[in-house]
């Protein structure tokens, strides 16, 4: 079967490639003699196709178990009865995971392929791009707080998945309180980005994961206390319930976006705009706690000078690699543009030396976290 399928993906993609060549030459880019010469090419390699079909090496399932981000951080003690109880399923497009409302009987784990979501109590417009890919994992959040799925997920793609039972996770949470934790954090991925999608779907799986590692901070506060949020960051209420602080007293309940409201943020732009409008999303600095609640708080603006200076760094790379090939080109300067050559690979081995000494600062907790994009 695995050589059936490569042989008919394969077929496919050449007899594409042979239509594009002579798009290639219809629109003039390629001459005849050339488009004869690259059909003739992919007619010989459709030839050793049929003679000989490719054979596939398809990942081992337990090693795309353990190199999910969700099982690959636990504790060996931990993970090994989980992905002996992981169920591999394979879906087609189309096909509905869980539905919005419906009892919470396990969690997804992202393989490969596109799953989208859609909601009709959750009404948000923001949402550009309402997808989870590689890596996510969905249902944590309702199973841990034991609340029915707050929305549809159906898959975009083919998608390879992995489905763990409720029991299971609710099982290991009394295991150690650091997993507990971790779970809860891990929960906040899908949250973010359904409840806030203007400003957390523009942020990668790998930056999700790594905004959770470096710039968030998760608290247990109890009845009476006060949970203030940062002008530079955002919040989310977990589980429990809390009271705006102020005149009108206002009760939230979980799951929450908490939004502070002075302060000019740099990250709050129009991106945020109308946000008073989206559902579960409250304004707010501070929060009197009603009954013991968790909350997670992200602080949006540091992680974002983070990327800013990974990013310098890394243009700054780019344009010192591309200057000499800049400099000896005659064709597209000439003498007046020396001296500003010079000033500017000046400039840019000083602020090179400088960004690099940020960026190493950076934890190498969050470079890791890239592993499994990578994979």
């Amino acid at each position: 079967l695995h050589v059936v399928k490569t042989r008919q993906v394969t077929y496919s993609v050449l007899n594409h490639l042979i239509d594009y060549i002579q798009n290639l030459e219809k629109v003039g880019l390629l001459e005849e003699k050339e488009m004869l010469h690259l059909h003739d090419a992919v007619q010989s390699d459709l030839k050793r196709l049929l003679r000989n079909p490719p054979l596939v090496k398809f990942p081992k399932i337990s090693d795309l178990i353990s190199a999910h981000p969700l099982l690959r951080e636990l504790p060996p003690s931990v993970r090994e009865p989980l992905e002996l109880s992981t169920k591999e399923i394979m879906k087609l497009s189309g096909v509905t995971l869980y539905r919005e409302g419906s009892k919470p009987s396990g969690i997804w784990l992202i393989s490969n392929g596109v799953v989208k979501w859609t909601s009709k109590s959750i009404r948000n417009k923001h949402s550009l791009h309402p997808v989870f890919t590689h890596g996510s994992n969905l249902g944590l959040y309702e199973v841990l707080i034991g609340k029915p799925y707050m929305s549809d997920m159906v898959t975009d793609s083919v998608v390879l998945c992995f489905f763990i039972e409720s029991d299971k996770i609710l099982s290991i949470l009394r295991s150690d309180p650091a997993v507990e934790d971790f779970l809860w954090q891990q929960s906040a991925i899908a949250l973010s980005r359904i409840l806030l999608p203007q400003i957390f779907e523009k942020l990668t799986m790998q930056d999700m994961r790594a905004l959770i590692a470096e710039r968030s901070k998760m608290t247990t506060c109890l009845r009476g206390e006060i949970i203030e949020i940062p002008y530079h960051c955002i919040g989310f209420l977990l589980e429990g319930f809390i009271k705006t602080h102020g005149l009108q007293e206002e009760l939230i309940t979980p799951p929450a976006a908490l939004i502070p409201s002075q302060g000019n943020l740099s990250f709050r732009s129009a991106e945020t705009s109308g946000v008073e409008a989206v559902s579960f999303s409250h304004q707010g600095s501070c929060y009197l706690v009603e009954t013991r609640a968790r909350v997670i708080i992200f602080d949006i603006a540091a992680f974002e000078a983070d990327k800013a200076v990974v990013r310098r760094t890394s243009s700054l790379f780019s344009h010192s690699s591309d200057q000499p090939h800049k400099s000896l080109s005659r064709e597209h300067g000439n003498l007046m543009s020396w001296p500003e050559h010079f000033y500017k690979a000046r400039q840019q081995k000083q602020n090179s030396e400088e960004t690099d000494r940020k960026a190493n600062s950076l934890s190498a907790r969050a470079m890791q976290l890239s592993i499994f994009g990578n994979m």
